[in-house]
């Protein structure tokens, strides 16, 4: 009897892998946790201002990284520690997990192999959302020293321009 040593694909896993796996694999947690804010933004869920979110609806969806970032900010609460909080939670470990097992993340050190790169590659063309794909930036914002540095988190006005151009 001859045994099979290769790991499990995504096709064969079963399941198709969500636009939070995607996610995963195109800029690790930090880009889960943003895609996540910027889906809940659009849904009018979450209120994004002045780098603060807060939660504004229920949650329809149900997805447990949603879920996680909606429990992180029950009131007014600053971005970066929304992100800092759900990316160490257990829903982001479980797609790290699962993405491992299906070969398409290195283990220890959780980067993307080159199975991940294709089945991103390919995901991508058939039409993820942007925020998913590239990181979503914001327009310059003034300051007093005269220039203009980008804005560390998306808007929604970013999550409509994913290069920074003005959409109009």
């Amino acid at each position: 009897m001859a045994r099979s040593w290769r790991r499990p694909t995504a096709a064969q896993g079963g399941a198709a892998l969500d636009l939070y796996a995607y996610a995963f694999l195109a800029g690790g947690r930090q880009r889960v946790v943003e895609s996540a804010v910027v889906a809940l933004t659009e849904q009018g869920v979450l209120s994004l201002s002045a780098a603060r979110l807060r939660a504004t609806g229920d949650l329809r969806s149900g997805h447990p990284v949603e879920e996680a970032v909606m429990a992180a900010c029950p009131r007014s609460r600053r971005v970066q520690e929304v992100i800092d909080r759900v990316g160490r939670s257990q829903p982001v470990d479980d797609i790290a997990r699962r993405l491992a097992g299906l070969g398409l993340l290195s283990r220890r050190r959780q980067r993307i192999t080159r199975r991940g790169r294709r089945l991103l590659a390919a995901a991508a063309e058939a039409g993820l959302p942007a925020y998913v794909k590239v990181r979503p930036r914001c327009p310059p914002a003034p300051s007093s020293a005269g220039f203009s540095p980008l804005i560390r988190f998306p808007t929604v006005w970013a999550a409509l321009s994913v290069d920074g151009t003005s959409p109009r």
